[in-house]
């Protein structure tokens, strides 16, 4: 039984107890209301199955996000996998520190990565991916090697 079969059986249940007249009336007018809703979002929810079957058919290079460079895109991917000091990352990266450096100034600028509240004192901190970075790798499909532009 459908929702609208429901809401139908629902107002003739209803009808059935004594309810008013105008009650009822509101009740069938709400249920009409909540099928046309229904139909409009199993027409937006089909569009959208279809438009992402299509993106995932013909994948789209994606580009280095905004102000971010080819480099600090790398930088941000390796932060998915794993927190990193700078050092590490930029012996993972082949690139001299004062660069990695550099690319972790624009990742913690928009709010990509973070350091430590609290840091051990001659310890070189670990730096992590935010919500916002974990976000923007997902939805721009970093994560994966499907994208070559940023190998």
């Amino acid at each position: 039984m459908g929702m609208e079969d429901m809401g139908r059986e629902a107002i003739r249940i209803l009808a059935a107890s004594g309810l008013s007249n105008d009650v009822i009336e509101l009740l069938k007018e709400k249920v009409n209301l909540l099928t046309a809703e229904i139909t409009r979002l199993e027409a937006e929810n089909e569009r959208l199955r279809s438009r992402g079957q299509d993106s995932n058919e013909n994948p789209v290079p994606v580009p280095p996000l905004g102000n971010l460079t080819a480099d600090t895109v790398k930088v941000l991917r390796l932060l998915f996998q794993q927190r990193l000091t700078a050092s590490q990352i930029a012996r993972s990266l082949n690139l001299p520190k004062g660069i990695v450096d550099y690319h972790l100034g624009l990742l913690l600028k928009h709010q990509l990565v973070k350091l430590p509240a609290f840091r051990t004192v001659g310890a070189e901190p670990a730096y992590w991916l935010t919500q916002k970075g974990r976000a923007c790798i997902i939805e721009n499909e970093l994560a994966t090697s499907r994208n070559p532009d940023i190998e």
